[in-house]
């Protein structure tokens, strides 16, 4: 039997993502759910009307969703939402 004592996980964190001079943020799915407030199945919904994008990860059917920082104010300010602040 294997001792998985050693094995680590870690939680994602997103990291500033540079574009030619400035530096936006990206959130996964997860971190922009909790900021909206809402479940993430409900944020995929959301997602054909907020700007992303998808990055292929580990074969064909897995991906992970980054959304900017401004495209989710930019969504916040058109649907009248605020952020929920912890």
């Amino acid at each position: 039997m294997k001792n998985q004592a050693k094995t680590r996980r870690f939680a994602p964190v997103s990291a500033g993502v540079s574009i030619q001079t400035r530096v936006e943020r990206h959130l996964r799915m997860g971190e922009a759910a909790a900021l909206l407030g809402v479940s993430r199945p409900t944020l995929y919904r959301m997602l054909p009307q907020i700007r992303h994008s998808r990055i292929p990860a580990g074969g064909l059917t897995r991906e992970i969703v980054l959304i900017p920082e401004s495209a989710l104010a930019e969504f916040l300010a058109a649907h009248e939402r605020k952020a929920v602040t912890a």
